[in-house]
């Protein structure tokens, strides 16, 4: 039996209402032209990897010099969401030409800030590598993971400046997955010598990724749509 469409939704056809000429069998609503929504996937901007290069010199009045990089992640999910994460860094470039017995420090901050509605949080040195060693030599191309980030004690107790960790404090505070609808990660290199020495080249790769602990996508569930307009960010190509 044909359907009949009305004004209120679709109609089975057994009504009154519905004239015999004024039946027609029932299409799905177009989705537009679905192929021009394709091109850049949704999570284009939830992974990156970008160079690192300190090569201005160290401040003579300090023994570290710090460069910030450019936005590494940028996620808008648009609701809440669980994330897990994976941050890399890759020592490319040692410093070279200094003499035997100095002591060189390298080292990389990721820093995130996540909000959720109206809200957001910055969390400057969420996670932090560094890499140390004595002239000659030095730990080239070593790479440095964590899928995971030590935090600071849940309680303190100290006096004079001088902190401590409280005797109540239960254990290691390690975040493995973080609560959040937008991300931004940033980071920064920091290359100190002892002795200072000035013009120092130094070259680090930061590599971040993100993904939600569960990726479901309403629009995998529309019917009766063009597969384009279901999976917007090309899905289906994958093998």
């Amino acid at each position: 039996m044909p359907y009949y469409d009305d004004d209120n939704g679709q109609d089975d056809g057994d009504t009154a209402q519905a004239p015999p000429h004024a039946s027609s069998n029932y299409v799905a609503a177009s989705a537009g032209q679905p192929w021009l929504r394709e091109g850049i996937p949704p999570w284009h901007l939830w992974g990156n990897s970008i160079p690192l290069v300190n090569d201005s010199g160290i401040d003579p009045s300090s023994s570290a010099n710090t460069i910030t990089t450019t936005q590494l992640i940028r996620a808008s999910y648009k609701r809440p969401e669980t994330w897990h994460w994976l941050f890399v860094a890759t020592l490319l470039e040692l410093p070279v030409g200094l003499p035997a017995a100095t002591r060189v420090r390298i080292g990389v901050g990721f820093h995130l800030t996540i909000g959720i509605g109206r809200s957001q949080i910055q969390m400057p040195f969420f996670e932090v590598f560094e890499w140390q060693w004595q002239t000659p030599g030095g730990p080239t191309n070593m790479q440095l993971r964590s899928a995971q980030a030590p935090q600071w004690p849940r309680y303190n107790a100290g006096t004079g400046g001088i902190f401590a960790p409280d005797p109540r404090e239960p254990g290691p505070n390690i975040i493995t997955e973080i609560v959040a609808q937008d991300i931004q990660l940033s980071g920064t290199l920091t290359v100190g010598t002892t002795p200072n020495f000035q013009g120092i080249p130094v070259r680090v790769q930061l590599d971040a990724y993100f993904a939600p602990k569960t990726h479901v996508r309403p629009d995998w569930y529309l019917e009766k749509t063009p597969p384009e307009a279901v999976f917007a960010g090309a899905e289906i190509g994958g093998r």
